[in-house]
């Protein structure tokens, strides 16, 4: 799995949401934070070795390297890329799937 630094993301959202009440700001950011977290878990889960299930809400449905490769090279040149941005990027690229039964 790729290193990303959520501390820049996070600043970097910071920056963008341009809002003035600290409070509002500081909801979104705790949004994006939790979403980063989610989406690292559920990394984690769907590249685990086949038969493992552990409650996760996706599961590689490609087992090409070539696509999850352009993937991890497509987000990874996102000037602050994150876990949650990958893990959609690789539903819509066809290399992830949510799991049958997966709650949402």
């Amino acid at each position: 799995m790729p290193v990303y630094d959520l501390a820049a993301y996070l600043t970097a959202a910071d920056q963008a949401t341009g809002w003035s009440s600290d409070m509002m700001a500081a909801r979104e950011l705790d949004r994006l934070r939790l979403a980063e977290y989610q989406a690292i878990v559920d990394l984690c889960a769907a590249f685990q070795p086949a038969g493992f299930d552990g409650g996760s809400h996706y599961q590689r449905v490609d087992p090409s390297d070539a696509r999850l490769t352009a993937v991890l090279a497509y987000n990874a040149a996102d000037p602050h890329p994150s876990y949650a941005r990958l893990l959609s990027r690789l539903i819509e690229s066809g290399v992830l799937a949510r799991r049958a039964g997966a709650r949402a």
